[in-house]
């Protein structure tokens, strides 16, 4: 194990341990964020030195991040590593101008017909906005989001396609 590793561990309602699961490799590796899944399973994402890669030689420059989803056992039943989702370039997202000041123009192409979820998050994580949550066919999409309502400062658009985050984008707001 490494410096920096996940560990989990899964209680039932009596406090008595289920399971526990670490992954890591032998430097850092970092999770972000930790949600359940409606399967009953979990989504971990995080970060890891490049140099630490437990999955394979995959590196994209001094950090590189990943995703884990893990089944009710704590069983990984899928790996997302940032080498496949950049990889997917029909699927990038785009915020222009940025900076800006009253509105935003967000948008991306999906190459396959999918649930779209995309949303503008602050700095704490807190939503601020849905801009579009809904099934779409393959194509270019672009919404134009007003951001009057909001204060000067750092959010992030978030474009999830099926059950794979793709792409968090900084959004800054400067007026």
């Amino acid at each position: 194990m490494g410096y920096d590793n996940v560990w989990l561990l899964r209680l039932n309602d009596n406090g008595d341990t289920l399971w526990t699961r670490w992954w890591g490799g032998p430097l850092n590796d970092d999770p972000a964020s930790i949600i359940p899944t409606s399967d009953g399973g979990i989504m971990i994402a995080g970060w890891r030195d490049a140099n630490s890669n437990p999955l394979d030689s995959l590196t994209l420059g001094p950090v590189d991040f990943w995703v884990i989803k893990a089944d009710t056992s704590g069983n990984v039943s899928g790996i997302t590593d940032s080498r496949e989702i950049l990889n997917n370039s029909s699927e990038i997202l785009r915020i222009s101008p940025n900076p800006c000041n009253m509105a935003a123009k967000i948008q991306f192409s999906i190459s396959h017909k999918d649930y779209v979820i995309l949303k503008i998050f602050d700095i704490y994580g807190s939503e601020v906005a849905t801009i579009f949550n809904g099934e779409l066919n393959p194509g270019s999409y672009s919404y134009i989001y007003n951001a009057t309502g909001l204060a000067n400062g750092v959010y992030f658009v978030s474009l999830k396609i099926g059950n794979n985050l793709c792409k968090n984008k900084k959004l800054i707001i400067l007026r």
